[in-house]
């Protein structure tokens, strides 16, 4: 059985029995089109909803002062989620009044650019990352031999 809110079940099918009495059609028919009636409502309602949501947040982001700008539009967002009732035109006034846009200027990378200096770099992160700031050496001897000798050298055997 369908209910309306604030209603009591009893006073729904109340209604609902006056009014199947009165066109003489059965309860059981009567509370199926009640049901259907309370459905397609819900269902139109909730469509309109999602519609004026979606025109609101695209007129927000859309805006002169707020699109492309990454500061202002997580601003707007917030706003707007946590304000429901603000128009989107109230949302975009607040947010540009009161939100610094932000800067168009990017940091600089290291270096001009070009392959020299990206290679430069690289090489000079390389030599961070050796143990002791020291590129490895080439050619260098793994053999046990090798290891031994040094070993030996550093205590002074």
């Amino acid at each position: 059985m369908s209910e309306i809110p604030g209603k009591p079940a009893a006073t729904v099918s109340g209604i609902t029995q006056a009014a199947a009495s009165a066109l003489g059609i059965a309860q059981a028919d009567a509370d199926a089109v009640v049901a259907s009636a309370v459905s397609s409502a819900r269902n139109e309602g909730h469509a309109a909803g999602v519609k004026e949501a979606s025109a609101r947040f695209s007129s927000i982001f859309g805006a002169a002062g707020i699109a492309g700008d990454g500061k202002r539009m997580a601003a707007a967002m917030s706003l707007a989620e946590k304000s429901p009732a603000m128009s989107a035109d109230d949302v975009v006034a607040f947010v540009t009044g009161n939100v610094p846009a932000a800067t168009a200027e990017a940091p600089a990378p290291e270096g001009d650019g070009n392959a020299r200096s990206y290679e430069a770099n690289r090489l000079s992160a390389a030599g961070l990352a050796a143990p002791g700031g020291q590129p490895a050496k080439k050619n260098a001897s793994l053999s046990a031999s090798a290891i031994f000798a040094a070993r030996r050298q550093q205590k002074g055997n």
